[in-house]
Protein backbone atom coordinates (compact mmCIF):
# COMPACT_ATOMS: atom_id res chain seq x y z
CA UNK A 1 0.00 0.00 0.00
CA UNK A 2 1.51 3.25 -0.94
CA UNK A 3 1.77 6.28 1.46
CA UNK A 4 -0.71 8.20 0.48
CA UNK A 5 -3.51 5.57 0.54
CA UNK A 6 -2.19 4.20 3.60
CA UNK A 7 -3.10 7.50 5.21
CA UNK A 8 -6.29 7.77 4.00
CA UNK A 9 -6.91 4.06 4.96
CA UNK A 10 -5.98 4.65 8.38
CA UNK A 11 -8.12 8.11 8.55
CA UNK A 12 -10.91 5.79 7.25
CA UNK A 13 -10.25 3.34 9.91
CA UNK A 14 -9.96 5.86 12.77
CA UNK A 15 -13.31 7.66 11.84
CA UNK A 16 -14.47 3.89 11.99
CA UNK A 17 -13.64 3.08 15.31
CA UNK A 18 -14.79 6.28 16.51
CA UNK A 19 -18.21 5.70 15.06
CA UNK A 20 -18.26 2.55 16.08
CA UNK A 21 -17.16 3.12 19.66
CA UNK A 22 -20.19 5.26 21.00
CA UNK A 23 -22.83 3.01 20.69
CA UNK A 24 -20.17 0.21 22.12
CA UNK A 25 -19.70 2.81 25.55
CA UNK A 26 -23.77 2.93 25.28
CA UNK A 27 -24.06 -1.11 25.31
CA UNK A 28 -21.60 -0.82 27.88
CA UNK A 29 -22.86 1.83 30.46
CA UNK A 30 -26.22 -0.13 30.16
CA UNK A 31 -24.24 -3.67 31.47
CA UNK A 32 -21.84 -1.29 33.90
CA UNK A 33 -22.39 1.68 35.77
CA UNK A 34 -20.94 4.35 34.25
CA UNK A 35 -18.51 5.46 36.69
CA UNK A 36 -16.76 1.90 36.46
CA UNK A 37 -17.03 1.17 32.78
CA UNK A 38 -14.76 4.66 32.36
CA UNK A 39 -12.69 2.89 35.04
CA UNK A 40 -12.65 -0.20 33.43
CA UNK A 41 -11.70 1.69 29.86
CA UNK A 42 -8.37 3.47 31.78
CA UNK A 43 -7.30 0.31 33.32
CA UNK A 44 -7.14 -1.74 30.14
CA UNK A 45 -5.62 1.28 28.05
CA UNK A 46 -2.91 2.24 30.44
CA UNK A 47 -2.26 -1.83 30.53
CA UNK A 48 -2.17 -1.61 27.05
CA UNK A 49 0.11 1.62 27.15
CA UNK A 50 2.48 0.13 29.36
CA UNK A 51 3.36 -3.58 28.00
CA UNK A 52 3.65 -1.29 24.39
CA UNK A 53 6.26 0.86 25.72
CA UNK A 54 8.05 -1.89 28.00
CA UNK A 55 8.15 -3.77 24.57
CA UNK A 56 9.66 -0.53 22.63
CA UNK A 57 12.10 0.07 25.65
CA UNK A 58 10.76 3.64 25.31
CA UNK A 59 10.17 3.88 29.04
CA UNK A 60 10.63 7.35 30.78
CA UNK A 61 9.44 8.78 34.18
CA UNK A 62 8.11 12.86 33.69
CA UNK A 63 10.39 14.82 35.35
CA UNK A 64 8.64 15.83 38.89
CA UNK A 65 7.87 19.66 38.02
CA UNK A 66 5.67 18.11 35.22
CA UNK A 67 3.50 15.67 38.08
CA UNK A 68 0.64 18.50 39.10
CA UNK A 69 -0.07 19.16 35.47
CA UNK A 70 0.12 15.70 35.10
CA UNK A 71 -2.31 15.22 37.48
CA UNK A 72 -4.81 17.90 36.84
CA UNK A 73 -4.83 16.75 32.91
CA UNK A 74 -5.26 13.27 33.97
CA UNK A 75 -8.18 13.95 36.19
CA UNK A 76 -9.94 16.72 34.20
CA UNK A 77 -9.40 15.72 30.58
CA UNK A 78 -9.35 11.98 30.94
CA UNK A 79 -11.04 10.76 34.19
CA UNK A 80 -14.04 13.61 34.46
CA UNK A 81 -14.60 13.27 30.79
CA UNK A 82 -14.85 9.96 30.39
CA UNK A 83 -17.12 9.67 33.55
CA UNK A 84 -19.69 12.13 32.25
CA UNK A 85 -19.96 10.76 28.63
CA UNK A 86 -20.24 7.56 30.06
CA UNK A 87 -22.92 8.84 32.05
CA UNK A 88 -24.72 11.16 29.09
CA UNK A 89 -24.73 7.74 27.16
CA UNK A 90 -27.40 6.59 29.87
CA UNK A 91 -29.22 9.16 28.80
CA UNK A 92 -29.10 10.29 25.40
CA UNK A 93 -28.49 8.76 22.21
CA UNK A 94 -24.67 7.65 21.29
CA UNK A 95 -24.74 10.19 18.44
CA UNK A 96 -26.25 13.42 20.37
CA UNK A 97 -23.90 12.86 23.31
CA UNK A 98 -20.55 12.28 20.56
CA UNK A 99 -21.58 15.42 19.56
CA UNK A 100 -22.07 17.34 22.85
CA UNK A 101 -19.30 16.11 23.87
CA UNK A 102 -16.99 17.50 21.67
CA UNK A 103 -18.80 20.75 22.21
CA UNK A 104 -15.37 21.69 24.53
CA UNK A 105 -13.63 24.23 22.01
CA UNK A 106 -16.79 26.07 22.59
CA UNK A 107 -15.85 27.07 25.91
CA UNK A 108 -12.12 27.86 25.06
CA UNK A 109 -13.24 31.78 24.51
CA UNK A 110 -14.79 32.06 27.72
CA UNK A 111 -12.27 30.51 29.97
CA UNK A 112 -9.34 32.49 28.12
CA UNK A 113 -11.07 35.73 28.81
CA UNK A 114 -11.52 34.81 32.70
CA UNK A 115 -8.10 33.46 32.97
CA UNK A 116 -5.90 34.82 30.77
CA UNK A 117 -7.56 38.12 30.31
CA UNK A 118 -7.58 38.06 26.62
CA UNK A 119 -9.92 40.21 24.62
CA UNK A 120 -11.80 37.90 22.39
CA UNK A 121 -12.01 38.87 18.34
CA UNK A 122 -15.50 39.50 17.12
CA UNK A 123 -14.76 36.00 14.39
CA UNK A 124 -14.41 34.04 18.33
CA UNK A 125 -17.40 35.36 19.60
CA UNK A 126 -19.07 34.39 16.34
CA UNK A 127 -17.74 31.17 16.12
CA UNK A 128 -18.83 30.73 19.98
CA UNK A 129 -22.20 31.87 19.52
CA UNK A 130 -23.27 29.56 16.83
CA UNK A 131 -21.86 26.69 18.58
CA UNK A 132 -23.79 27.06 21.59
CA UNK A 133 -26.87 27.79 19.37
CA UNK A 134 -25.98 24.07 17.55
CA UNK A 135 -25.57 22.47 20.95
CA UNK A 136 -28.74 23.73 22.29
CA UNK A 137 -30.60 22.53 19.28
CA UNK A 138 -28.59 19.34 19.76
CA UNK A 139 -29.64 18.68 23.38
CA UNK A 140 -32.96 20.25 23.20
CA UNK A 141 -34.61 17.41 22.48
CA UNK A 142 -33.64 15.41 25.86
CA UNK A 143 -34.41 18.48 27.87
CA UNK A 144 -37.84 18.51 29.54
CA UNK A 145 -39.60 21.54 31.06
CA UNK A 146 -42.61 21.27 33.03
CA UNK A 147 -42.36 17.40 32.29
CA UNK A 148 -42.91 18.01 28.20
CA UNK A 149 -40.45 17.48 26.04
CA UNK A 150 -38.68 20.31 24.08
CA UNK A 151 -39.07 20.36 20.99
CA UNK A 152 -37.37 22.65 18.48
CA UNK A 153 -39.09 22.10 15.09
Amino acid sequence: MTGEYRHHFLLALLILSWAISWPLIKVGVATVPPIWYACFRYWIAALCLFVLVALRHEGAVPPRADWPLIAVSGVCQMAAYSALTAFALTILPPGRASVLAFSTPIWVVPLAALWLHERAAPAALLGMGLGLIGVLAIAAPSVHLGGRPLIIA
